[in-house]
């Protein structure tokens, strides 16, 4: 089920009173979503308090939070301590954890995460498994019966599931909830999104691995309180996620930040997307295992965190291969930076974990590579919650998608 943007709703056509009751429509929704927001981050908070943070007229959030009451999202605490000298202290309220619960599901190439969060996005319960093959459709509805069993396990009234975020591992449209190519999964052209939502009665939100880390770093890691920032994924693939102006940016398609399969710089082999010469192929973990296993460096079951580790006791080819990638992948940080101005430039992925070995040589090549201007403004840093921030990042789209608010904004 598509997300339900405002900036993406048409308005050409419409007759000026529908325009007035749309406008009216979003107006209240928004502010409801502010009130909602506010709660999450400030509670317990009196009704003052949250007009205060959220700029809005009191007799506006006095009839949103009676309204929240009355459908049981917002309790009343009674009073808090006295403030002032006169008057009588202002009655403290706070979201009912259980009001509502999300789900968010990180789908891997070799393992699946399943978080379960609570209306303040407080994590409920996770489990992790494996990653299946085989059929995608029957890989999803498997899924679906797990959350059902982790709902019914947790005691959660299954009408109160709100929404569930998806983040999988290649080319996703957003918009529609479609993974349009999961090449190491072997998924393509995939209803996801229509999928889990038909089953589970409840709205489905479906984006990429790099667009969830960006959400998830924007609102809890190192990028909290950036409203202009990238984050640069490589892992099994490479991918970009970019929040700009306070918004997640999904592009016209729902495709926006696959410089994976931008053209690299050098070489001309074939790439999953069906193209040649694509970055993912002379610098993604996918790569560097193939470039690994070719020389002989590591077994044929052996993975990235093989070659990091002959990295750091002292494999030169190891060290070369990942210093290799680390050029490449410093030459796309530029283009991230020239083209966005971000205020900070996130590394995640599992190649991240190399540190030095792979970060060095990428910082040297992006500060070779990238303008100096914006160089000057934007601060390169690692991501904070490493792997966490694929599920939580899940788990935040889900919450972002079912309250304007946080489609809309990023900001505290």
């Amino acid at each position: 089920m598509p997300s339900r943007d405002i900036e993406g709703t048409s308005r050409l056509g419409e007759p000026a009173g529908a325009l007035v009751a749309a406008d009216h429509t979003v107006v209240r929704d928004l502010n409801r979503s502010l009130v909602l927001d506010v709660l999450r981050r400030h509670g317990p908070i009196s009704r003052s308090g949250i007009a205060s943070v959220a700029h809005l007229a009191k007799p506006t959030v006095s009839a949103i939070v009676e309204d929240l009451i009355a459908e049981g999202t917002v309790a009343e605490l009674g009073p808090g301590s006295a403030q002032a000298r006169v008057g009588r202290p202002a009655i403290l309220l706070t979201l009912d954890p259980l009001a509502r619960f999300y789900v968010g599901l990180h789908v891997g190439v070799n393992r699946t995460t399943i978080l379960i969060g609570d209306a303040t996005g407080a994590e409920l319960h996770r489990t992790q498994r494996p990653t299946r093959a085989g059929n995608a459709r029957q890989h999803l509805l498997a899924l679906a019966a797990r959350i059902e069993t982790m709902i019914e396990s947790q005691g959660l009234d299954r009408t109160r599931l709100a929404a569930v975020g998806v983040a999988l591992p290649g080319m996703v449209d957003s918009r529609l909830g479609t993974c349009l190519l999961a090449p190491n999964l072997g998924w393509r052209d995939l209803s996801a999104g229509p999928i889990l939502s038909q089953r589970l009665e409840a709205p489905v939100f479906v984006h990429n691995t790099a667009q969830v880390c960006a959400l998830a770093e924007a609102v809890e890691g190192a990028a909290d309180g950036a409203q202009d920032l990238v984050l640069l994924y490589a892992g099994t693939g490479i991918g970009a996620g970019v929040v700009s102006g306070g918004r997640l940016l999904r592009g016209a398609g729902g495709v926006a930040g696959e410089i994976g399969h931008c053209r690299a710089t050098v070489g001309d082999l074939p790439c999953t997307c069906g193209k040649t010469g694509c970055l993912e192929t002379v610098a993604s973990g996918h790569w560097l295992v193939s470039e690994a296993r070719r020389r002989r460096l590591i077994p044929e079951t052996g993975g990235t965190t093989d070659v990091i580790s002959l990295a750091r006791h002292g494999n030169d080819q190891a060290a070369e291969l990942l210093a290799g990638a680390g050029q490449l992948l410093g030459v796309a940080a530029s283009w991230l930076i020239n083209l966005f101005d971000p205020e900070r430039l996130l590394l995640g992925g599992g190649l991240v974990d190399a540190g030095d070995l792979l970060i060095g040589p990428l910082q040297r090549s992006m500060t070779a590579n990238a303008l100096p201007q914006p160089m000057r403004v934007a601060e390169v840093v690692p991501w904070s919650l490493g792997h966490e921030a694929k599920g939580r990042g899940a788990l935040i789209a889900a919450m972002r998608g079912a309250e304007l608010s946080y489609r809309l904004t990023l900001a505290r």
